[in-house]
């Protein structure tokens, strides 16, 4: 089991990251900027129909209530935990963890709604949470992600570039698999998952399978709804979308960037309009992330009273 992580010294090295992640932000804000207008974005918000916005707001809800059921599932292997104290639980690691990278503020959280004794077992359970909800998303989402962004390299770059490129990254991945980290955390991976039975890691599988498909359904509903591409492009391409965006530190900072230009890459070169594409973004950034964020807000500031 993986104890209570130790404190550790803000160096040098954080402070940098959070440079680069601030200087990325900047960027991407400017390069979208100057993509479209704020004239041009009304427009088309105005334009789009009221069962897009409606289809966003429910998928959220039922996005964060799957979230809630499979924390449900692992917090109750060491608590008793009504599903409505997962739901503020959830809620809250999702509002700090946007301010904190890979994943840290998400655990820090959800302690808020876990007894003080057993916040320690409570760790690795979000640690089993987040990495099966991850396994099952790239499980899915790598063939399309491999069909559409092979697609887009092939008709943007000749077989050398890609070559290099390719050899490039399969390099990367073999030195990164023999770092030390990495190998701790698989470590700790497979003593996390001892922790539970076969029956409770089927089912909150299940769920995390579920929360998928209905995170991809919304976010291609909006799509649907604002553009003229096919379902088959829309699912393919928010996979990959989703594929690449899993490899971004997950905080707020750098999480509204990448969502809205994943899309312009992926959907762009099937033919949608760039200032539609920013608009559907938008739209469901505010609705998966910024709601439920501000409501886990709430639930923090309310449980501190």
């Amino acid at each position: 089991m993986v104890g209570v992580p130790k404190k550790k010294k803000f160096g040098v090295l954080d402070i940098a990251k959070y440079f680069i992640f601030a200087a990325f932000a900047i960027w991407a804000f400017t390069y979208i900027k100057d993509l479209t207008s704020k004239d041009a974005l009304s427009k088309v918000f105005a334009k789009t129909p009221w069962w897009v916005y409606f289809g966003a707001f429910i998928g959220t809800l039922i996005n964060w209530l799957l979230e809630s059921a499979k924390w449900h599932k692992l917090i109750n292997t060491i608590q008793i935990s009504p599903l409505a104290t997962s739901i503020k639980a959830v809620l809250s690691g999702t509002a700090v963890g946007n301010l904190l990278p890979y994943k840290i503020g998400e655990y820090l959280g959800k302690l808020y709604f876990v007894d003080t004794d057993k916040r320690a077992l409570s760790i690795p359970l979000s640690f089993i949470s987040s990495t099966i909800q991850l396994f099952v998303n790239l499980s899915l989402c790598i063939i399309p992600a491999i069909y559409v962004l092979g697609n887009a390299a092939v008709t943007t770059m000749n077989w050398q570039k890609f070559l290099i490129i390719g050899s490039l990254a399969i390099l990367s991945i073999s030195v990164a698999y023999q770092h030390p980290k990495l190998k701790k955390w698989m470590l700790d991976i497979r003593e996390n998952f001892k922790l539970l039975t076969l029956k409770v890691l089927f089912q909150v599988s299940a769920i995390a399978l579920l929360r998928f498909l209905f995170f991809l359904s919304a976010y291609a509903f909006v799509l649907h709804g604002m553009t003229e591409l096919s379902w088959t492009q829309l699912y393919s391409g928010i996979c990959a979308i989703y594929f690449m965006q899993s490899f971004a530190p997950g905080m707020l900072l750098t999480d509204g960037p990448v969502r809205i230009l994943l899309p312009l890459v992926v959907f762009k070169a099937m033919g949608a309009n760039e200032t539609v594409l920013i608009a559907a973004s938008i739209i469901n950034y505010l609705a998966s992330v910024i709601f439920p964020s501000l409501v886990g807000v709430i639930l923090i500031a309310l449980r501190k009273r």
